[in-house]
């Protein structure tokens, strides 16, 4: 085949002009990774308590990251509800760094589904989650998911725990259906609070003790809180409490 130079010349100039419009209309290069200025992200900006008992305090453990180029501070924690404690212990996250959040949840007054969140005033430059917890209050009457904690409250007297040292106290996990029941812990104090298995299989009318090891309850703690998913299909998760004895309760 016989080429012109003009043929060959305009068709180097349609192959120019295809090339030139390709490179114009490219997708742009993926952005780094890092994000610039301080930033707050959480892993897990939703937590489900499941089923809590009534007059009780649940805690949990939110860890706040800092995946920017600048130093996050944070001015304060405002809880939506008096119920809700968020104590800031520490207000400063350096580049690449995570700081844990321990929230308090009063279950006292409260009765069936509650939905509460905690805002965070801060440096930080775009999204700034906010912390949202929901919990299923029972009364002390009912009887609640296939698999519960016995008890669902634990009060313990100050005065019957050591000076220093850690303790052991004992709860027990029952599955009251009549399937076998896989259940896990998902949630339990990042410090001072350790579980004698995370993971069990309970067979239906079977209690199994949960040997719990932890440091003494401090002067004006609310309480601290354990709590387990089972493998139905929802997902069902049951919370239990472990908190110092008030005035008035029963010795």
């Amino acid at each position: 085949m016989n080429w012109s130079a003009r043929t060959v010349s305009t068709a180097a100039a349609a192959l120019s002009l295809l090339l030139s419009h390709h490179l114009t209309n490219a997708a742009p290069p993926l952005a780094g990774s890092t994000l610039q200025g301080p930033r707050i992200r959480v892993e897990g900006e939703t937590f489900n308590f499941g089923y809590v008992p009534q007059h009780a305090f649940m805690t949990h453990t939110y860890w706040l990251k800092n995946p920017g180029t600048e130093t996050v501070r944070i001015q304060r924690l405002a809880p939506n509800c008096g119920c809700t404690t968020a104590p800031l212990t520490d207000s400063v996250i350096t580049v690449g760094d995570s700081i844990p959040l321990e929230i308090t949840f009063g279950s006292r007054g409260m009765l069936g589904h509650v939905e509460k969140h905690v805002r965070i005033f801060a440096n930080a430059a775009g999204r700034i989650p906010a912390l949202t917890f929901t919990a299923d209050v029972l009364p002390d009457t009912a009887r609640g998911p296939s698999v519960t904690m016995l008890p669902r409250a634990m009060k313990v007297n100050p005065v019957n725990q050591p000076a220093k040292g850690n303790w052991t106290v004992e709860m027990t996990l029952m599955n009251n259906g009549t399937q076998p029941v896989d259940v896990r812990a998902v949630s339990w104090p990042w410090r001072g609070f350790k579980l004698g298995g995370d993971r069990y299989t309970l067979q239906p009318g079977e209690k199994r003790p949960i040997m719990i090891t932890m440091a003494p309850l401090a002067g004006g703690t609310l309480g601290k809180s354990v709590t387990f998913e089972l493998s139905d299909p929802p997902g069902t998760r049951v919370s239990a409490s472990i908190m110092p004895l008030e005035q008035g309760d029963e010795q």
